[in-house]
């Protein structure tokens, strides 16, 4: 017998999460009456790279992209599976607010500030706007596909981004690059010299440089390691993108070690 995926949409009042305040959002489920999925695999489930398929079969990267493109516009997406029942993937977003209506005539005082304004720009808050202008951070994953992703978040956030997949190449640019790196974002898994091993050496010429790591594995190995590599925060797999930002902007404001 054919599956059937039932696709549905609806307009809720209330905020997206519990913590924020009451607005309009958007409701949208994906059921299907599939297989299903194990507890294990539905914890897994937006973990980058991961995949119940064969070898070759998928890169393990549709539900990861999706999280990160829900997560970065300030939605939630949760799943709810039966193994031999079928599978619910829930997502709620932020609706738009219409602008208010403004007056095509300004008082002349008003209109003298909105021109000083370049290129007409607003107040409103950028991402990264009580940073350093325009941060530079070196992200490094042997992971081409979630190099290119983090970045395009990060981008969009008011970062510039130098991404790496050879932690080697990055030790490099960090050496004869004349535009110095504010932050470092590493993976602390990678085949080679992995990320804790990395800030160990960059640390050996610039201990004022801070290093995030990042793990999909939550040992006490990685952990131990970004400690004594002198990172000031360790992240866990998957990746929210605002985390990512959150503690991209809490490293560019402190030193020191990991707390714990």
């Amino acid at each position: 017998d054919a599956g059937r995926v039932i696709v549905t949409g609806s307009v809720e009042q209330g905020g997206v999460a519990d913590n924020q305040s009451a607005s309009t959002h958007v409701r949208i489920t994906v059921a299907d009456n599939g297989c299903g999925m194990d507890p294990e695999t539905q914890r897994r489930i937006f973990e980058p790279f991961f995949s119940t398929r064969a070898v070759g079969q998928g890169t393990g990267m549709g539900m990861p992209v999706v999280h990160g493109i829900v997560t970065g516009a300030g939605g939630t997406v949760t799943v709810d599976s039966t193994p031999d029942a079928g599978t619910v993937f829930t997502i709620r977003l932020p609706a738009h607010q219409p602008e208010p209506c403004v007056s095509p005539t300004l008082p002349r005082a008003d209109a003298a500030e909105a021109a000083a304004r370049p290129d007409g720009d607003s107040d409103e808050h950028h991402p990264a706007a009580d940073l350093p202008i325009a941060p530079r951070v070196l992200l490094v994953d042997d992971e081409p596909a979630l190099v290119d992703l983090l970045a395009t978040s990060l981008t969009r956030a008011g970062f510039r981004v130098s991404g790496y997949t050879d932690a080697l190449e990055a030790l490099t640019s960090i050496k004869v690059d004349a535009d110095p790196y504010d932050v470092v974002l590493t993976d602390i898994t990678m085949p080679g010299l992995r990320g804790d091993q990395l800030a160990t050496r960059i640390h050996e010429s610039d201990r004022s440089l801070p290093i995030i790591g990042y793990t999909g594995h939550s040992d006490r190995v990685d952990r131990e390691g970004a400690v004594e590599a002198g990172m000031v925060d360790l992240l866990a797999k998957p990746l929210d993108p605002n985390e990512v930002i959150e503690a991209l902007k809490r490293a560019l404001r402190r030193r020191g070690g990991i707390d714990g």
